[in-house]
């Protein structure tokens, strides 16, 4: 079983074995979560950029609908550049497990042990800001699925999905559920693939601060 040479990489660890980028992780576990990550992430980017396109005639959708699409590819950039990377990746990861082994005095330890513990911290902060600034978001689906549940029939509301732009692609009446779940799921993988990432590049820059700090 896979030991981590510090106890405060286990959240990063958890987060890119999500999304099948943990340098260290099975080979098949891999393969399956990124595969799996990569589906939800294309199909996903699939229905808000055709989605926008065919709701070209409502300006204002059409506009609301860039936001997310530029979201789109700005994940897809961070995908290719780790997946790319993925040997720079796991030689950077290799090579902060060597520096905390070959920790020689007290002092050393206490110097990667003060920055591992920032860049944890910092990890805490980013996904905390991420996830809890996109709840609202997520929550919207809902709304109308639990007002019409307790609600009388003569006040139901309309359902929606958080994309509105999909209404323009296909019969969202026909495959609201479907799209329901496929949107929260491709949400949710984007938004990880994000944290999970941009949370490991700053373990390894405050790993370098921790080295810089060592050496004097």
């Amino acid at each position: 079983m896979e030991t981590l040479a510090t106890p405060h990489l286990r959240i990063n660890k958890i987060l890119l074995n999500i999304v099948g980028q943990w340098p260290h992780q099975p080979k098949v576990a891999k393969t399956i979560c990124y595969c799996l990550m990569l589906f939800f992430t294309s199909t996903q980017a699939y229905l808000q950029i055709a989605g926008m396109i065919c709701a070209r005639n409502n300006i204002d959708l059409f506009l609301e609908s860039i936001p997310t699409v530029l979201v789109d590819f700005t994940c897809a950039a961070k995908i290719f550049n780790f997946f790319y990377n993925g040997d720079k990746m796991k030689q950077l990861l290799l090579i902060l497990e060597d520096d905390w082994r070959n920790v020689k005095t007290y002092s050393e330890a206490a110097i990667l042990n003060k920055y591992s513990l920032f860049a944890r911290k910092l990890t805490l902060m980013y996904c905390g800001a991420l996830y809890g600034t996109m709840t609202p978001f997520l929550l919207i689906p809902l709304v109308p699925i639990i007002h019409n549940f307790i609600a009388t029939q003569n006040d139901s509301i309309s359902k929606q999905l958080m994309f509105e732009q999909v209404d323009y692609l296909l019969d969202t009446e026909k495959y609201y559920y479907p799209l329901f779940i496929h949107g929260y799921c491709g949400t949710l993988a984007f938004l990880t693939v994000v944290v999970a990432i941009d949370t490991m590049f700053m373990v390894y820059v405050e790993h370098a601060c921790a080295i810089f700090a060592v050496v004097g």
